[in-house]
């Protein structure tokens, strides 16, 4: 992995990049979502994934009382220039002596693209929703709030979530240590 800014006036990283022994293609429409190449097909992948996405999606009921989830992937027209600029940098890393030596042909995409319509339309067909869910139930005092500073859930006694979805915005980083750190601060505060 690596975290990488994409504009130099940036204070800290807005992509991770993550670097795979393996590669597979995204099918946004499928069951499956991923088809994966031949088992003894070599390849290798570098996969960009936000790390402040701009983008905000909802979640509410159905009259059943099912969760809707509404991600509105690319909402913020930033955050799909951002995955250009980093597209842009996977391409610009697979073409360095030391990986082009190696590269038979590119997998996916299938050709060289040139242009920054070609990079958004590309992402547009194979952008997926990542595993770090978070702010759905968002720590703070505002209106739109969910919990305060301590995890208890505005106007109910006895309930805290404990969990990702506290985090009013998303850590650059995978999410796991930070749960943990959440889930120790609950404990100390249920304890104290």
């Amino acid at each position: 992995m690596a975290f990488v800014k994409t504009r130099p006036d940036l204070k800290q990283p807005d992509i991770q990049l993550h670097f795979l022994p393996f590669g597979y293609i995204i099918q946004p429409h499928s069951r499956s979502a991923i088809t994966a190449y031949q088992p003894k097909q070599n390849a290798m992948m570098i996969t960009i994934t936000l790390c402040k996405p701009k983008t905000r999606g909802t979640v509410s009921l159905d009259t059943q009382g099912n969760a809707l989830i509404q991600h509105q992937l690319f909402s913020a027209p930033e955050d799909m220039e951002t995955l250009v600029k980093g597209a842009k940098l996977a391409e610009h890393i697979y073409q360095q002596p030391a990986l082009a030596k190696h590269t038979i042909q590119p997998c996916s995409p299938e050709t060289l693209i040139t242009d920054d319509e070609a990079w958004r339309q590309y992402i547009r067909a194979r952008a997926n929703i990542s595993y770090h869910f978070c702010g759905s139930c968002s720590m703070g005092n505002d209106p739109s709030s969910v919990v305060d500073e301590q995890l208890r859930v505005h106007g109910l006694q006895g309930l805290r979530v404990v969990d990702a979805s506290i985090m009013p915005i998303i850590t650059s980083g995978n999410t796991n240590a930070t749960v943990i750190a959440i889930a120790e601060r609950a404990a100390d505060f249920i304890l104290g």
